[in-house]
């Protein structure tokens, strides 16, 4: 036998308990939804801080090398380095962001790229026969440049 429900009558203790479960339900996906998007959000941010941190120590050791004299290995070692960061920046979601500054920071990297790709290259072609040719070449900022590196260096 079905049993009918009038506005009047108190509603059956079945009902009521199978509508409390469908709060409860609703309630706990709400929440499970809120904990997930929070956890992404905590992992962007991680990976952001993590990201300026490669930035901040590329840019720190070569501020430390200016000035010094720098040899094949090392420059291919910063290189290559360098390489990788910026296929790292390039990827990043936050490029593209309004108000980051991970566009300039990209911009940095393929500078000191660029610069340290043109030191190996005169250390490389140096005329004379190779045993005459130095083995090392100074690696030189100037205060512009150098003012330029430090610019991004602060999170955002």
């Amino acid at each position: 036998m079905v049993q009918s429900w009038t506005p009047g009558q108190s509603a059956p203790a079945q009902d009521s308990n199978q509508a409390a479960t469908l709060n409860w339900l609703a309630e706990f996906q709400r929440t499970e939804i809120i904990r997930q998007e929070n956890a992404r959000l905590q992992r962007v941010v991680a990976e952001c801080d993590l990201l300026h941190l490669k930035y901040s120590s590329a840019i720190n050791e070569s501020l430390k090398a200016d000035g010094t004299m720098l040899d094949k290995w090392a420059l291919e070692s910063k290189i290559s380095d360098l390489d990788q960061l910026s296929t790292i920046y390039r990827t990043h979601p936050k490029l593209r962001q309004s108000g980051s500054r991970n566009s300039e920071r990209l911009d940095d990297i393929y500078w000191l790229y660029d610069t340290l790709r043109a030191l190996l290259n005169e250390l490389k072609n140096q005329p004379g026969p190779a045993y005459l040719a130095a083995k090392n070449i100074l690696l030189e900022f100037t205060p512009k440049e150098r003012a330029r590196l430090r610019a991004n260096l602060l999170p955002d």
